[in-house]
């Protein structure tokens, strides 16, 4: 088993039988210097270091030349590999990243996270979902799959898409994705996610996932949700609204749409209320269809949904996949993909280091990891021991414990608000008003 903090032996470990099974260590025909395996990890490597394809090639180079190169993502490494003469040229690399299917990236995501669970024995089966939007780069392909987007101001320069998964609540790994459209609704693309949750799991989720469609898709996979409704669909469900701060009643969700009416999803209804010391009071309206919680443990689990905005986060600005410059569609598709994998393998390396470090999961910071991984990886490679190596394991783990985070000791005392960065450019609204004034 590799150390965690080895973070190219934990990609094989968790990958290598799918790898093997579709001869993904090949360099035969038209493949060039580069394997599939080689240009996945490659990709991984561009998502956690954030450069460039020509810098990311040229230390590959170096760690040819010095002997500590990945030569077991290649089959049989031909003389090229063999004696340091890779070209510097990234044609041979784009061409390498063209070849490779989609499927198989896709397959592997999969395959792979399936490992990472089962290497950290996760022992529930709560999971968190929610959607983001992600800008791509404007090109004919993209356009054509992607379609474009627009306000009301008109079409926008770069096109969105967006992409709904599904977290672990104890460890955070993306059990499962789907990506879709700006046109495609987060519902939508949620029903695709559920598909890969196990039966009698638990999922929680925010207001807007509240279709009767949707819920009757979970039901049929024997799967419980924990839902904020909105507080329309809640008058509808109470009939009328209970005066009292906790309520709950029992009750079968039928659509209002006739023609969906042979849908009917038994549960609960329940409101809080929430009164905070400087704020306005506030109600909050949920459906569950898990009987067995109680509604201490209901509102216990929706508080922790917020952590499923951090995973999101953690992905858009630390893997940078706020946007996405891959210039195919497929491409698009390929590097998401790719991007969550490096997620999943981020969260491995923070749970088990958590554990074997003995503190909470939760206070392990994702950047120290990203970091510490990228400074740790050539010394792994140096390693010629198992000692050697398990003196840089306890090492790695000490630096990131090091860097943990904080206890948070009391509630926020400022609501949570969307921070946007200030434009260095006036409003439209200001610069009319100002011509509008001066009468030009």
């Amino acid at each position: 088993m590799s150390p965690c903090g080895d973070l190219e032996g934990l990609f094989q470990e968790v990958s290598e039988e799918y790898l093997k099974e579709h001869d993904c260590f090949s360099t035969r025909g038209e493949l060039g210097v580069f394997s599939h395996a080689s240009v996945v990890w490659l990709g991984i490597q561009q998502r956690l270091t954030g450069n460039t394809l020509q810098t990311s090639l040229s230390t590959l180079i170096e760690r040819i030349k010095e002997d500590t190169s990945p030569l077991n993502l290649i089959l049989n490494p031909g003389k090229k590999i063999r004696n340091g003469k890779v070209s510097l040229n990234t044609g041979g690399v784009s061409r390498a990243r063209s070849r490779l299917p989609e499927q198989v990236v896709a397959e592997l995501f999969a395959a792979a996270t399936e490992n990472i669970e089962t290497k950290l024995t996760s022992k529930e089966n709560i999971y968190l979902m929610d959607g983001q939007v992600l800008t791509i780069a404007r090109t004919d392909s993209n356009l054509k799959d992607f379609g474009s987007t627009g306000n009301g101001e008109g079409e926008l320069h770069f096109p969105r898409m967006r992409v709904v998964s599904a977290h672990s609540l104890e460890t955070g790994v993306a059990k499962q994705l789907a990506i879709g459209t700006w046109h495609d609704s987060e519902v939508k693309l949620a029903a695709d996610v559920i598909t890969a949750l196990p039966k009698e799991s638990i999922l929680v989720m925010d207001r807007f996932f509240d279709k009767p469609t949707f819920l009757a898709k979970a039901q049929e996979r024997d799967i419980q949700v924990v839902l904020r409704v909105r507080d329309m669909v809640a008058r509808r469900l109470f009939g009328t609204i209970p005066k009292e701060a906790i309520a709950e009643k029992e009750v079968v969700w039928i659509p209002v749409d006739k023609k969906l009416s042979a849908i009917q999803i038994k549960g609960r209804i329940i409101k809080f209320t929430v009164a905070q010391s400087g704020f306005r009071t506030s109600e909050f309206y949920f459906f569950t269809t898990a009987s067995q919680l109680s509604l201490d443990e209901v509102a216990a689990l929706y508080r922790q949904r917020v952590k499923v905005e951090v995973f999101i986060r953690q992905l858009k600005q630390t893997l940078k996949l706020f946007f996405v410059r891959a210039r195919k569609a497929e491409n698009v598709r390929k590097e998401i993909y790719i991007a969550y994998l490096t997620f999943n393998l981020m969260r491995a390396v923070m749970q088990l280091a958590a554990i074997k470090g003995g503190v909470d999961p939760a206070r392990m910071s994702f950047t120290a990891t990203v970091t510490l991984c990228q400074t740790y990886a050539g010394l792994f490679l140096k390693a010629r021991s198992s000692a050697e190596r398990d003196k840089l394991y306890d090492d790695f783990v000490e630096h990131l414990l090091q860097a943990k985070l904080p206890n948070r000791k009391k509630e926020r005392s400022y609501p949570r608000v969307v921070k946007l960065p200030r434009n260095k450019y006036p409003a439209r609204a200001i610069v009319k008003d100002y011509f509008k004034k001066e009468g030009k």
